[in-house]
């Protein structure tokens, strides 16, 4: 019963990633433990249209989101700058899963 609740809470969490483009960008660069500037300057190197480039502000709203949501951790809460994020072991296997279905699209096309 109980890995049937975890397995229902990662299809939650894992609906909860795909249904933002934003939120799918973040969870598949943040692959260690980074601050807010370090993963913007990550996801936008993979946005090739200027216009569609995420801000800080937008960066930071999904690390939070994720902190809230269990999907990833603040490692220094208590600093006003600098805050360091790392996925949580439930933000890993969603990025594991994520990472897979885009391998296997990609092999396709």
């Amino acid at each position: 019963m109980k890995s049937q609740e975890n397995n229902k809470k990662f299809w939650v969490k894992y609906a909860y990633v795909i249904r933002g483009k934003q939120r799918i960008l973040a969870i598949k660069v943040l692959d260690k433990p980074m601050i807010v500037i370090e993963l913007r300057k990550k996801i936008n190197s993979t946005i090739s249209n200027s216009r569609n480039q995420l801000s800080l502000r937008e960066v930071s709203r999904q690390l939070k989101n994720f902190s809230e949501q269990g999907i990833a951790e603040c490692l220094n809460p208590q600093e006003p700058l600098g805050r360091i994020y790392r996925l949580t072991k439930l933000g890993r296997k969603i990025r594991e899963e994520i990472l897979e279905i885009s391998e296997n699209i990609d092999k396709n096309e």
